[in-house]
């Protein structure tokens, strides 16, 4: 992960500063709403970020008088040859602030396009978000630091980082859409035998415009392939109209609500409201992606908190509180049907000892795998990251978060790194029930699997990894045990393991090792010249380097090929669909 240097209001233009609010008297906000959804749509490219921020930036100016666009360009080249780091003009943060803002103070007006000189408005407006965020940013560094860095504190550099990096890392969420289809299926799939899902799916539908499950899934396919279109031929290669006439029912019911929006704060917090529907409709069927990510996290999470709401089911069902449904989806669908169809499809192989604690016993892992003498304990968290500590700016905050959900509840329970620890004292006594054998001599691999992008921030993995280690030393009888450092991955990179060429445990051995490398090289660098760049790197997640270094080296099964091993680690077949 690169950490970009960005460009603020004052970078460009001297001089007092105007408000936001004299920049845009006068132009309409569903303009300036749109131009942000243009520009977010392009950072979610998965290109060259610098071929991004250039192409964007050309075609920004491009948009203004002559003298204005040549002025800018002459600023920009100046900011860019006085600084050493990468620079970024263009950040999704800023845009979707923009957005908020827009329609918080909303200015309804019948002219649908803008001169050159509104583009130079909104183009300072745009600027002057980003340094007024910026400054935010720098103010709660100075009251969380005193101005000062303690480095004799051993999470000073995380105390400096997180809260901020939150910020940036929570909106560039690249989500994947093959998981979110499949484990859009896992869930049709176990909705059919549970009487009451099976109802409120078919009420769902129903709200949604459709007759058939295969009418809705096509709806879903057709929304979830909008960020997949790229023209290469254009200058905006990502953005694009949505025009659906058979899905209209469906859209609508993911169009931004401006009113709500306004009336409940809640819905303002990291951007809830835009979440929760991603689309805006500006004209009778005619709708723009807010935010691409956004809209494609809809095809799985979208009925989970969708058709838990709009169907009553706290009324017509046993799940009367949402946590309640999402704890039971959590366990029967993530983990027994998709995080178990997946590692089953991967590693159920002759001389592979393979157990999943469907019974809930205390201290069975998850997961336990042992080939050899090498022994895999996996547990595996399905957990939403809560919203509000994005806008909290406290590493406190965040690492209490990490704490409850990866060490201890807060009624004391065991959790993420506090399991593995009781599945260790097990493993030095001989053995689980289902596998006995010595295991004074074994190499164990901890490994916890998660469900959200938000733990993969950089210095998750090294925080917990710590505590883990610390727990590790406390534990006498543990010292007789070959225990490799703790590994999170999200359940996405098992989707990706499941697409490679002659996956196994060796090769999955071959990851976290070489994941450990890579990180005690980069730790020297950042030891060698303490910055934050340097930090952000010596503790990127085992997803990050896995995506950004190991899987270019990969070879990947046919995509046909692809389709049928995913279906078939689930279970899902078309006469499950039929059934529906």
């Amino acid at each position: 992960m690169i950490t970009y240097l960005t460009i603020n209001y004052s970078d460009i233009y001297p001089g007092e500063k105007p408000t936001v609010t004299e920049l845009l008297a006068g132009i309409s906000s569903k303009i300036i709403v749109v131009v942000m959804a243009m520009i977010n749509a392009e950072l979610s490219d998965e290109k060259d970020t610098e071929e991004v921020q250039k192409r964007l930036t050309l075609w920004v100016v491009n948009q203004f008088p002559r003298h204005e666009a040549e002025f800018v360009f002459r600023k920009l080249k100046a900011f860019e040859s006085r600084t050493n780091s990468p620079v970024a003009l263009w950040g999704k943060r800023y845009a979707l602030q923009m957005m908020k803002n827009e329609f918080l103070n909303y200015r309804d007006f019948a002219k649908t396009t803008n001169t050159p000189e509104e583009s130079v408005r909104i183009f300072k407006a745009y600027l002057l978000t980003a340094e007024e965020l910026n400054e935010k940013d720098s103010e709660e560094l100075k009251a969380i630091t005193g101005g000062e860095v303690v480095e004799n504190d051993p999470y000073f550099f995380e105390k400096l980082v997180w809260p901020f990096l939150l910020k940036q890392f929570d909106t560039n969420n690249r989500v994947n859409p093959v998981s979110q289809m499949f484990k859009l299926f896992a869930l049709i799939k176990y909705s059919i035998s549970h009487p009451e899902l099976l109802q409120s799916w078919k009420t769902f539908i129903s709200m949604n415009g459709f007759e058939t499950l295969r009418s809705y899934l096509g709806s879903v396919n057709f929304l979830v392939g909008i960020a997949q279109i790229r023209n290469p031929e254009k200058d905006l290669r990502v953005f694009s109209w949505i025009n659906a006439d058979h899905t209209a029912p469906h859209l609508h019911n993911l169009a931004f609500d401006r009113n709500e929006f306004v009336a409940n704060p809640a819905k303002q917090v990291d951007f809830l409201g835009i979440r929760e529907r991603p689309l805006l409709q500006t004209d009778t069927k005619e709708f723009v992606a807010l935010d691409l990510d956004f809209l494609t996290n809809k095809a799985y999470n979208g009925p989970l908190f969708d058709m838990y709401s709009q169907t009553d089911m706290a009324n017509t069902t046993s799940f009367k509180t949402f946590p309640d449904f999402k704890g039971h989806i959590a366990t029967e669908v993530s983990e027994k049907i998709v995080f178990k169809g997946i590692l089953t499809k991967l590693f159920q192989k002759k001389y592979v000892q393979l157990h999943f604690d469907d019974e809930g016993k205390d201290n069975y892992p998850d997961c336990y795998i042992r080939i050899g003498k090498k022994v895999f304990l996996i547990e595996f968290k399905d957990y939403l990251f809560p919203g509000k500590l994005v806008d909290q700016y406290s590493f406190e905050e965040i690492k209490k978060h990490i704490d409850l959900k990866f060490v201890k509840n807060q009624n004391g329970k065991n959790k993420g790194i506090s399991q593995i620890i009781e599945h260790l004292k097990i493993l030095s006594k001989g053995g689980f029930e289902f596998d006995k054998f010595n295991g004074t001599k074994i190499e164990i691999y901890p490994i916890i699997v998660h469900t959200n992008f938000t733990y993969q921030m950089p210095g998750i993995n090294y925080y917990l990894n710590k505590q883990f280690g610390d727990l590790v030393q406390q534990n006498a009888n543990l010292k007789n045990l070959s225990i490799e450092p703790l590994v999170l991955f999200d359940l996405d990179s098992l989707f990706e393991f499941l697409q490679i060429e002659h996956m196994d445990l060796k090769m999955l051995e071959g990851f976290i090792t070489r994941y450990h490398h890579i990180l005690e090289n980069r730790l020297k660098r950042f030891q060698q010249r303490a910055s934050q760049d340097n930090f952000v790197r010596a503790r990127a997640s085992f997803d990050e380097i896995f995506s950004t270094i190991m899987e270019s080296e990969l070879k990947y099964l046919p995509v046909p090929r692809r389709v049928d091993v995913f279906l078939s680690s689930i279970g899902m077949t078309n006469e499950t669909l039929d059934a529906f």
